[in-house]
């Protein structure tokens, strides 16, 4: 007997545009996107300088694939495996999804989102530098979050604002840049992270926050 639950697709109208849909978006480095926009070039900022003696050790360069610890085909597929809806993001034009992570263990799922071919030697920091952006999405329907204590934490150790996404509360902060007295230049993506319920999403990149709060609304 066939187990049906709340991910089991229909043979109706939503169930077929459901399964086009999936079929008319691959995943991969030559996957194609149907839905678009044209990215905004980002405002790097000048380096705030950071005078700390000795200079902090950056940490080792780590493959951004590292990070897709659990590969799925697509976004049908993660969207199977969990309790909340996994969406097609919106993505800048050229871009695609380019590799999914979804762990129902963990009630995550990460997306790569870029419009460079990512091989197993690209580093977060190429990534990165490339515009990549990169989603994270989290079900913390079972653990005990305090959201108001979290985010003022969050405001306190960030440059950051509070920001409502699709009237969803959250919190998002812009390319920082950083000089140290080495010479060396550290620039972190921008962010921005919000709740629907008990699912946490968070969208960062190189780029303008103006197109990350697109991403985000498209989830």
């Amino acid at each position: 007997m066939l187990e049906m639950n709340k991910k089991t697709l229909t043979l109706g109208i939503t169930g077929l545009t459901t399964i086009l849909l999936i079929l008319s978006v691959g995943i991969g480095n030559n996957s194609v996107s149907t839905q678009e926009f044209v990215l905004t070039d980002p405002q790097i900022p000048e380096p705030t300088k950071v005078t700390l003696s000795p200079t902090p050790m950056l940490p080792p360069p780590t493959p951004i694939m590292k990070f897709i610890s659990h590969p799925v085909d697509n976004i049908g597929m993660a969207d199977s495996m969990m309790e909340f809806d996994v969406k097609q993001p919106l993505v800048p034009t050229g871009f695609n999804v380019k590799a999914i992570s979804s762990n129902p263990e963990s009630g995550t799922v990460k997306m790569l989102l870029s419009d460079k071919i990512i091989t197993p030697d690209t580093t977060r920091s190429e990534f990165f530098a490339d515009q990549g952006i990169f989603i994270f999405i989290e079900d913390q329907s079972e653990g005990n979050v305090d959201r108001a204590k979290w985010v003022k934490s969050w405001l306190e150790q960030n440059d950051g604002e509070k920001v409502t996404v699709n009237g969803k509360p959250g919190v998002m902060h812009d390319i920082v840049s950083q000089s140290f007295e080495d010479g060396s230049i550290l620039t972190n993506p921008a962010r921005i992270i919000f709740w629907e319920n008990d699912v946490i999403y968070e969208v960062k990149g190189i780029v303008d926050t103006k197109d990350l709060i697109k991403i985000a609304e498209s989830l």
